[in-house]
């Protein structure tokens, strides 16, 4: 049985204001190094990239290697459909799906959610919402919400390829759909967290990226 990974990297970052996955990060970029990062642990049998043609370009002249490449897409959907049909997973292989804007992912995270998805059939790492939560209307009421059971949502979202392939197939023609645990609830499976990372996160602001600058050295170590 292998273990897969589906890096997805073809995001248009419109809320960066640039392709944040080309700046800079320990010589290279913050897409070179989860590149080298996710190798580097040597869990995966195969590793999809799913990005355009500079960012190809980009891994190519770092010299990285041994990495399988899928054209991304319009939506998220497409962009794992064209990694799952670039490689294709047996039904009791594992597929990780991972988000490249969180590069300081941890090989212990991967494993957990690996033992997890092998066990389990799907692994979704999540954190415990920590702070206060306000909801406000549009006639400028508010409340406080209870923030008990609630949990914020991470990658790489772990999956037997059997059931990869059944999401792949029910959320074909329905636009939108921006997790596969959304597909799996509407399929009737239970989802499976694992507990997730603080340093796990999205880089989605300029602010994160100053902050994942300033964890790691020039060699990419934290």
């Amino acid at each position: 049985m292998k273990n897969i990974l589906y890096l997805l990297a073809g995001g248009t970052a419109n809320r960066f204001g640039g392709d944040k996955l080309l700046m800079p990060a320990a010589g290279g970029s913050i897409l070179t190094f989860i590149a080298k990062k996710v190798i580097s642990f040597s869990l995966f049998t195969e590793i999809v990239i799913v990005c355009n043609e500079e960012k190809r370009t980009r891994i190519k002249n770092e010299g990285i290697e041994g990495l399988y490449f899928a054209d991304p897409g319009k939506e998220r959907y497409h962009s794992v459909l064209s990694a799952f049909n670039t490689v294709p997973p047996g039904d009791e292989d594992t597929v990780l799906i991972h988000d490249a804007a969180r590069p300081l992912v941890s090989k212990e995270l991967c494993g957990k959610i690996i033992e997890r998805t092998k066990e389990m059939g799907n692994a979704f790492p999540a954190l415990r919402v920590a702070d206060t939560l306000r909801y406000y209307r549009e006639d400028g009421s508010s409340e406080t919400l209870e923030r008990d059971g609630l949990y914020l949502m991470q990658t790489p979202q772990g999956f037997k390829g059997k059931l990869l392939k059944k999401i792949m197939e029910h959320t074909a023609g329905r636009p939108g759909i921006t997790d596969e645990g959304v597909v799996l609830e509407t399929i009737g499976e239970k989802i499976h967290l694992v507990e997730g990372e603080r340093d796990n996160y999205k880089i989605t602001f300029l602010s994160d990226y100053k902050h994942f600058c300033g964890l790691i050295d020039e060699n990419g170590r934290i």
